[in-house]
């Protein structure tokens, strides 16, 4: 996903790109995730290698896994446009590291009562604004309006961190 459902840019490929570096990428990938992420960037003046470095590395995803698919070991592709003829793997393949079990609960409508369990532990405030920064978003509301239905699903790492 590059943008947000209000329209604004996600900067995940970014993020990712922060995590995973971009060193190993044909110049035919880069080209194209300049076309495809900044096309009002003329001439080739906007690099992705300098922009990556202005943000900090998303570490994780959080996915849904019905099927219980994702698995230690697993290779990660990461990829934009999935299924269409615009597909693109924008990083070198990872391996997953560890996966754990997460949900987020929201009992009331206000920010302050979400409450997010990873494997079965409430994670305190502080370790919620930790979870969103290394999940690519800026802030904690951002992460609370994403998943503001609730959520159960899997927290995929290609770090060894762990919560």
């Amino acid at each position: 996903m590059t943008k947000f459902p209000s329209g604004t840019p996600t900067y995940f490929v970014e993020k990712i790109l922060a995590c995973t570096g971009c060193e190993d990428l044909p110049d035919s990938t880069l080209e194209r995730l300049a076309e495809m992420i900044a096309p009002e960037v003329e001439n080739g003046d906007w690099m992705i290698p300098e922009m990556v470095e202005q943000f900090r590395p998303k570490i994780h995803t959080i996915r849904v896994d019905a099927k219980n698919r994702w698995k230690p070991g697993n290779k990660i592709h990461f990829v934009i446009n999935n299924r269409t003829k615009n597909y693109l793997q924008f990083a070198p393949v990872m391996t997953c590291v560890s996966v754990q079990d997460i949900e987020i609960i929201y009992p009331t409508e206000y920010v302050n009562d979400l409450i997010v369990i990873i494997d079965g532990r409430r994670l305190s405030r502080n370790e919620m604004y930790e979870l969103a920064w290394n999940d690519g978003f800026s802030y904690l509301a951002q992460f609370d309006q994403y998943f503001m239905e609730g959520f159960k699903g899997k927290l995929i790492h290609w770090t060894n961190l762990k919560y």
